[in-house]
């Protein structure tokens, strides 16, 4: 009966019908497809299958457990001065600072017009405003190392391991911490004037590890921390 039905009806009915039966498969295949995806990522979100740990950056509290994870993140403070700040290829780390610290002095001059690098700062203009690279290029990478030297220092003292290596790790993070400020005071502080008591506005000074904004020091106070870092340093490492 179906097959005299099929046969009365109109060709174009057929090739119709042909149609829908196979967007319906397809449908059915996408659910299908979908509702297999969907298992599989709600499989994957259990407990444990997740990975949740950072891969480039430790919690402070377990930075300083031993001297060995002490000596980790040293080694990442001076692989911090090597690295591009403000996404600026001209921007990266101190050995850039230095070139850019040349191409600023009275001595320097580029005379070819091709080089277009640091013309900026060579004359005296990357500088004159608070949101410029150059004006929080230092001011980024020197306050890195200061936050994580401060997280060092912070729980060397009870870390395991030897004494030794205890001595030469905070030396070391102590002599960074001095270096930081002294070229964080004379990019960003008033100048040392011999025989006044210099207490025109330095840099703001931490010493212990924090998210808190700290006013500015006096330039004397924050001099007297740089000798007592590195003089203690010195100490630790002779």
């Amino acid at each position: 009966m179906n097959l005299v039905l099929l046969a009365l009806l109109p060709v174009e009915f057929l090739s119709h019908s042909k149609i829908l039966f196979k967007m319906k498969n397809k449908f059915s295949n996408y659910i299908a497809l979908f509702s297999t995806a969907l298992l599989l990522m709600l499989s994957s979100c259990q407990d444990g299958l997740l990975e949740t740990k950072p891969t480039d950056s430790v919690a402070a509290s377990q930075a300083v457990e031993t001297t060995t994870s002490a000596s980790a993140v040293l080694n990442g403070i001076y692989r911090s001065v090597i690295v591009r700040y403000q996404s600026s290829q001209g921007h990266s780390g101190y050995p850039a600072m230095m070139l850019i610290l040349d191409a600023m002095g009275e001595d320097m001059v580029l005379t070819t017009t091709s080089n277009t690098w640091h013309f900026g700062e060579q004359r005296w203009i990357a500088h004159r405003t608070e949101t410029g690279v150059m004006t929080k290029f230092g001011y980024e990478m020197y306050y890195r190392v200061i936050d994580n030297a401060n997280v060092i220092l912070d729980g060397i003292d009870n870390a395991s391991g030897t004494v030794a290596e205890k001595n030469r790790i905070k030396g070391e993070v102590l002599a960074l911490r001095a270096w930081s400020y002294l070229n964080l005071v004379q990019m960003y502080g008033k100048r040392w004037v011999a025989g006044t008591d210099n207490s025109t506005l330095g840099v703001s000074l931490m010493t212990t590890p924090t998210f808190e904004g700290v006013e500015r020091a006096s330039v004397k106070a924050v001099y007297d921390q740089i000798n007592k870092d590195i003089n203690e340093s010195i100490t630790l490492l002779t």
